[in-house]
């Protein structure tokens, strides 16, 4: 076994029945569950991460990761990447920048506490933040249609996908709510069987629940390079992107 193939299955992971290995970060931890598209395919990978907080990683068609949900500092995080995984739009409750493919950027929208952070794409709006004294929070999707919201209030960090149908807590957070769980991940139970499994070096494999989910990432530099301008938005500053399309 080669040097990299033995760092690949240190790297925590889901696997599904075929034997697709969708790596995770290095910091990810159990529990886990696998959001799948109409056709079963796995798009979304739900699990703890760096400092026990819920994190969610969106694959394409490809397996390549598209976006991550995640906490950053005291803030909450969306990152989209390129079809080569490589960091362009990064939306915080108080900052949005779009990056070329170097990591420079190139736009940038701001907000100030109390005014909704928007992001749109093709038309459509892909994400939005917002940060008061109450807390501060990022969505994946629309206000409409979210398709994963992070947030932090009083009792901790909160990853909802689909309207709130799945959550992950932080791992010390004792949850409230009734019905199955998994410690902190609410709404599924753990499966006896399941296709997918979640794999990580120095425990045995343990099946891991899946959802239905509809996923979206950005395709980047779609008939031309992507660049953005900032704009009023529906409730605050937005930040609209030319040349990338939603999917």
């Amino acid at each position: 076994m080669t040097l990299l193939s033995l760092l690949l299955a240190a790297t925590p992971a889901l696997v599904d029945a075929g034997g697709t290995r969708l790596q995770l970060d290095a910091f990810a931890r159990w529990p886990a569950a696998a959001l799948i598209d109409a056709s079963g395919a796995v798009r979304g990978v739900l699990h703890l991460s760096e400092q026990e907080s819920p994190r969610l990683d969106v694959f394409d068609g490809r397996g390549k990761r598209r976006v991550i949900v995640r906490r950053e500092g005291a803030l909450p995080l969306v990152i989209f990447l390129d079809a080569r995984e490589r960091p362009r739009l990064r939306v915080l409750p108080s900052r949005a920048q779009l990056l070329d493919e170097r990591g420079r950027e190139l736009a940038a929208a701001e907000a100030e506490p109390g005014q909704l952070l928007s992001i749109f794409a093709g038309g459509a709006q892909v994400a939005a933040a917002e940060q008061d004294d109450a807390g501060a929070s990022a969505q994946l999707g629309s206000e409409e249609r979210p398709a994963a919201r992070l947030g932090l209030d009083r009792s901790g960090w909160r990853l909802s996908i689909g309207g709130g149908r799945l959550a992950l807590l932080d791992a010390a957070q004792a949850p409230r709510e009734r019905g199955p769980g998994i410690g902190p991940l609410r709404g599924v139970a753990e499966p006896a069987r399941s296709r997918f499994k979640y794999e990580a070096q120095g425990s045995p494999p343990r099946a891991a629940p899946s959802s239905p989910w509809e996923p979206l990432w950005i395709d980047f530099d779609v008939e031309g390079p992507t660049s953005a301008l900032s704009a009023p938005g529906p409730r605050g500053p937005a930040l609209r992107l030319v040349n990338a399309r939603p999917r």
